[in-house]
């Protein structure tokens, strides 16, 4: 009860900014961090005082927001890539990946789970969905990556990351891919 306590507390006392939920997230984290520290305070354990603990932990956490305001700044001042270009590559890689079709919500064997394991990423509908390491491998610029989230080809959920976390039946958690639109992509490139 007394690390909820100590959570809410830190909750409480810091604002986030309202852009995005991952800014919550970062907070909760951090709550946590401090609620540990509060207790091992009462507890004796660490040699410190509670305010000055949480001020610390506070700055910690707003560099963390830092970064995360950085890394937009960074993705405007990416130099251009011309998107029918990067389309093109990306469309010759699409044409040589391992892709698995998936229907969404279905029961899945042993045998299509290690399949999907092994894959480069899924065609879900009308969307490619691609393992980040191997869209990395095919489009290692990230100015390549920012001419597609440009051009509407690369679908996201966040202004930080052009990636979008998905759960997928055989693949363990929640990882983050590149979700490709098929038709946005079609349109860059002419077709």
């Amino acid at each position: 009860m007394k690390l909820k306590k100590y959570k809410a507390a830190f909750e409480a006392s810091v604002s986030v900014p309202k852009d995005h939920n991952a800014y919550l997230r970062v907070r909760t984290n951090f709550a946590a961090l401090y609620a540990g520290a509060a207790l091992a305070i009462e507890y004796g354990i660490l040699p410190w005082k509670r305010k000055p603990t949480l001020r610390a932990i506070t700055k910690c956490m707003k560099l963390a927001f830092g970064a995360m305001t950085t890394v937009k700044a960074q993705a405007k001042s990416l130099p251009e890539a011309n998107p029918r270009l990067v389309a093109k590559r990306l469309s010759k890689c699409l044409g040589k990946a391992n892709l698995v079709k998936v229907v969404q919500k279905q029961v899945i064997s042993e045998e299509e789970a290690k399949r999907r394991q092994h894959a480069d990423g899924f065609l879900i509908g009308n969307e490619f969905v691609i393992k980040s390491e191997c869209f990395k491998k095919w489009l290692s610029q990230p100015s390549d990556r920012f001419s597609l989230r440009k051009a509407n080809v690369l679908r996201t959920e966040r202004q930080d990351t052009p990636t979008v976390e998905r759960k997928i039946a055989g693949i363990k958690g929640k990882p983050r891919y590149f979700i490709i639109k098929k038709a946005e992509l079609e349109n860059v490139l002419g077709r």
